[in-house]
């Protein structure tokens, strides 16, 4: 065995994952290789002298020898991780992470042994000064289970997608059977208490590589101050020509339309939505430019509230187009809201209106606020839930240069009830009173 190959096994939910460093690629900076259920994966780090006066360069792949769709959705959430505010700048390098799936098959299990071997390379390879790790908490028969299986995630009334480091959440991602808050609140503790775990055996990994102590202490962000829910709002069902609904929602500076045409799919009967995401968007003002990935993402949940909306034994073919006409810290949860209008415009009927709402962390004034992003204002990370007069259906968000902690997404899941409450009033309004209030 060369230097620095070693063996570590723990228990990552109710399966063994076995890691071995530095066995394979090893020209590598650092590499991982992990055992998890059926599916073997190596993780390797490089990085790269580049040429003078570029930007240093940051690439974050998976690989596997098929393709679906599913994959690639995994892929991209992979991409997006917030990993550029928390890799260490490394002046004049290119840094790039890949996962190659040896064996196996396309499952979330790989998906979740991938964050982890692409943080414990990075970490070795001192590109990050804490490791994070991704977890998956269900909810079955009101007890909460770690990395589920399929026919534990079949059997659940929630189920969320976490990554985080010790001290808080990079990003979390889910659904959920009209849960309350508290219950939401309970699971995210849950999963966090798994990563904490998570991200300690990588600290201990590298100790023995190296014989020494993991690098600083963490510490929590300050306590965000939250603020009144006092966005603009309207709706409007006028944009219909040629269309059986539609819903145009105007939520603070975010604008989203959304037009239905029902029954005009062939060989299926199942709703299709089409999501646009366009640059104009996004204006000059916002800092980075919309993608692929990021729409890939937004209509990966948009799709995850739909599906909640319909009756299990009912099916309703046709044809949503969801379009981003403004984006300015808030148009996920405008599209959500959007889309629950077009179809109760169209007659289709749906088990209750679901509507959204998103909840930033900025700074103003020297001073950390949580509520809907001002104008000319930085998002530090936002969270969007979707929500009906029950509770919860859905939740995404990603913490771009902050970890969420649990008082911050109390606090924001108290402001998102607040605009639910008012999105759902506006709702009943826009349509004449066809709907009965919420209780």
């Amino acid at each position: 065995m060369g230097q620095g190959q070693q063996t570590f096994k723990t228990l990552f939910g109710s399966q063994l994952m076995t890691i071995e460093t530095n066995k394979l690629a090893l020209n590598a900076d650092a590499s991982v290789l992990i055992r998890y259920g059926t599916t073997t994966l190596l993780s390797t780090f490089v990085k790269k002298q580049q040429q003078s006066g570029l930007t240093p360069a940051f690439a974050l792949q998976l690989q596997t020898s098929a393709a679906s769709g599913d994959w690639a959705l995994a892929n991209a959430k992979l991409q997006q991780l917030p990993w550029t505010q928390h890799l260490k700048q490394i002046s004049g390098q290119a840094i790039a992470i890949n996962n190659l799936v040896l064996t196996g098959e396309q499952s979330e299990a790989a998906g979740l042994a991938a964050v982890f071997g692409s943080s414990l390379a990075a970490y070795l390879g001192d590109a990050l000064d804490q490791p994070l790790a991704s977890v998956t908490v269900a909810q079955v028969d009101d007890k909460f289970i770690l990395n589920p299986t399929l026919h534990q995630s079949q059997q659940a009334t929630l189920k969320l997608a976490l990554v985080g480091q010790q001290a808080g959440l990079l990003q979390l991602n889910g659904w959920a059977d009209n849960l309350t808050a508290d219950t939401i609140l309970a699971a995210v503790a849950f999963g966090q208490a798994a990563i904490t775990r998570f991200c300690e055996h990588q600290i201990t990994i590298k100790t023995v590589l190296r014989q020494q102590s993991g690098q600083g202490n963490i510490t929590n962000i300050p306590t965000a101050v939250p603020q009144a829910v006092v966005q603009h709002l309207s709706m409007t069902t006028e944009f219909d020509p040629g269309f059986s609904g539609t819903g145009l929602v105007q939520q603070g500076q975010d604008q989203v339309l959304s037009r239905i045409q029902v029954g005009t799919v062939a060989k299926t009967d199942q709703l299709q939505m089409t999501y646009h995401l366009p640059a104009f968007a996004f204006g000059q003002g916002l800092q980075g430019t919309p993608g692929s990935i990021q729409a890939q993402l937004d209509q990966h949940f948009l799709t995850q509230v739909l599906q909640g909306l319909f009756p299990k034994a009912s099916a309703q073919a046709g044809r949503l187009d969801t379009q981003v006409l403004t984006a300015s810290g808030g148009h996920l949860a405008a599209a959500v809201t959007a889309n629950t209008l077009a179809l109760l415009a169209a007659g289709v009927p749906i088990k209750q209106p679901v509507v959204g709402a998103t909840v930033n962390i900025f700074e103003q004034h020297g001073a950390l606020k949580l509520g809907p992003l001002p104008q000319n204002a930085d998002s530090l990370g936002a969270l969007t839930i979707a929500g009906t007069a029950q509770g919860i259906t859905a939740i995404t968000g990603l913490g771009a240069r902050i970890l969420w902690n649990q008082p911050l997404i109390q606090s924001a899941l108290t402001l998102a009830k607040s605009a639910h409450q008012t999105g759902l009033t506006t709702l009943v309004q826009t349509l004449g009173g066809i709907l009965p209030p919420f209780d």
